[in-house]
């Protein structure tokens, strides 16, 4: 009957210490939110916030530290009626849509959790990559529209990212995530940064 009880506690201590569920090596990640273009200012004068989207993974090499890769895609609508004043001498009565300008930054990076324990906790984040950058068509009608001249400032560039957010447990083998982060790409001729502000799942 001792015996029993011992082993009974011995077996209970061992259980005990064992983590609930096996923490998976990688983690895929999807977020969405609200983009704010922060410069150039012929960016800010010409674009308003938008919208952004990502996709990513995350590969643990340690209890607080992760490896990440993440593909992302912010578009900023054309402030066409801001276009539209700027010309209505030369072209009165045109109207323009299209031009939305999109910034697409591919990038390797890491995650640092700020404490070591918790359902919650607050991690920084920092990467470095390539970011593709373009304009949706754009498109005039009116007297002479064929005449106008559309922006399209921004080639492609490097560009990093540096961040702060928060992660939640959601159940067992899901996170929810927020985080905010600025980006900057050096593009020709002038550089673009933005501000995404991310919500998103881990899973």
């Amino acid at each position: 009957m001792q015996r029993a009880i011992v082993w009974s506690i011995v077996a209970a201590l061992f259980l005990a210490g064992r983590p609930a569920a096996a923490q998976p090596p990688f983690r895929i990640q999807f977020g969405a939110g609200l983009a704010v273009p922060t410069g150039s200012s012929t960016i800010t004068d010409g674009w308003n916030p938008g919208f952004t989207l990502s996709a990513g993974v995350l590969v643990s090499v340690g209890s607080r530290l992760a490896v990440t890769l993440d593909t992302g895609y912010a578009r900023f609508g054309f402030d066409a009626t801001a276009y539209e004043l700027a010309n209505v001498e030369q072209f009165p009565n045109v109207n323009v849509t299209g031009n939305d300008l999109y910034a697409v930054p591919v990038t390797a990076g890491a995650e640092f959790l700020l404490n070591s324990w918790g359902n919650t906790r607050p991690y920084m984040r920092a990467d470095v990559g390539w970011t593709f950058t373009g304009v949706s068509k754009p498109s005039a009608s009116g007297p002479n529209a064929n005449a106008l001249q559309f922006p399209d400032p921004l080639d492609d560039g490097f560009g990093i990212g540096l961040g702060v957010g928060v992660r939640t447990l959601l159940t067992a083998n899901s996170y929810l995530f927020a985080d905010v982060m600025w980006r900057i790409a050096w593009t020709d001729p002038d550089p673009l940064s933005f501000v995404p502000i991310r919500v998103g799942v881990r899973f």
